[in-house]
């Protein structure tokens, strides 16, 4: 059957595509934050591959609609140098025949990437930024949400945190620092601390590696010298009160910022963008696809295969470019949520549709 076919010519090129752009991307990346990772101290081979596995769902969501247009280029070219495009005109079909399976497959792919960027990919975001910003010295607990270094006010002590993270029972803070004020504002004494954790219904204290410091001179001290415990509630409002990127966040945890009626415009506004771009930039893996198809139609000639795939090429640049700068638009409430995460997608949808029109028409 000609659907299953070209359906099965499609995936097994768009598995392909995708690994291979997924593999040569973590490479160069690897290349560019393997020193970051290794100059930490204890920090070795699995230090790497705990990078590795933060880091490849990122690739994966990002590039899923681009290999998916390279996979149709591909897959359409293949019949067209073997003549079945030319048996498939002779034989009167169209382009629509080829794109039915692959928009299917598209659709099917594009349902996969919501719920694989729901699952997968926003969690490991959150870990990996959180370890990013604490210098990837220490990596956060994978079952709460985290975030990277932020301020926050208890009492007459200014702490600042590295990164932290948060479940239902603990809240665990890395590269604490914290200085203790006088009446008069100034700083009695600073203490240092690579941990901090405590319960969410009682206090937070530093590790046991904490070293206090004099204001006047530098000096260890065993004793923590007044400085905490917080209460963790104090500390959990301050450091995670908006504090989580968007990107970040599930679907669920999105509609409730959105429903949060105490965040500024511009916080709602970026929350809105995200949310919409979450089902929009998935619609990409239906619409270039589309126009791989139609790039790939032609008849085979010499040469054309490659002239092709850079013309795919440029054109799937293109949407990502447009794509980015839309969202980032979005973001920053100059254009409106919903028309920044979705004007790329059907820009995409509707020059497909005009290619095929033009495709179709008896000649």
């Amino acid at each position: 059957m000609l659907s299953t076919y070209v359906a099965r010519l499609f995936l097994s090129r768009f598995a392909i595509v995708l690994a291979l752009l997924v593999a040569v991307l973590q490479l160069l990346d690897l290349m560019a934050r393997a020193d970051d990772v290794l100059t930490v101290a204890g920090n070795g081979r699995a230090e790497i591959m705990t990078y590795v596995q933060l880091r490849v769902p990122q690739l994966i969501d990002r590039f899923m609609p681009f290999a998916a247009m390279l996979a149709s280029i591909l897959a359409v070219a293949e019949l067209a140098q073997q003549s079945e495009i030319i048996v498939m005109r002779a034989a009167g079909r169209s382009a629509v025949c080829l794109m039915r399976p692959i928009v299917a497959c598209g659709a099917i792919a594009a349902a996969a990437h919501i719920l694989f960027h729901d699952t997968v990919v926003a969690p490991a975001s959150a870990r990996l930024h959180a370890w990013e910003s604490a210098g990837f010295a220490t990596l956060p607990d994978t079952a709460g949400p985290s975030t990277g270094p932020r301020w926050a006010l208890a009492g007459r002590d200014v702490i600042k945190v590295g990164a932290a993270s948060i479940t239902a029972e603990q809240i665990d803070l890395t590269a604490v620092t914290v200085y203790r004020l006088s009446a008069g504002g100034r700083i009695e004494f600073v203490a240092r601390a690579a941990t901090a954790a405590g319960d969410t219904d009682g206090a937070v204290a530093l590790g046991t590696d904490a070293t206090i410091h004099g204001a006047a001179r530098l000096e260890a001290a065993s004793e923590n010298r007044g400085f905490g415990p917080w209460p963790a509630r104090v500390l959990a409002e301050a450091i995670f009160d908006g504090a989580i990127a968007a990107e970040h966040l599930t679907l669920s945890d999105l509609w409730r910022r959105l429903d949060d009626t105490t965040q500024t415009p511009a916080a709602a506004g970026e929350a809105e963008t995200v949310f919409w771009h979450r089902f929009a930039g998935p619609l990409a893996s239906i619409a270039l696809p589309v126009l791989g198809v139609l790039i790939g139609f032609g008849p085979p000639r010499r040469g054309q295969i490659l002239a092709r795939l850079a013309v795919g090429l440029g054109l799937g640049f293109a949407y990502f470019v447009a794509d980015s700068a839309a969202v980032s638009l979005g973001k920053l409430g100059a254009l409106p949520p919903l028309l920044a995460a979705a004007a790329p997608a059907a820009l995409g949808v509707l020059g497909a549709g005009y290619l095929l029109l033009r495709a179709d028409v008896p000649r």
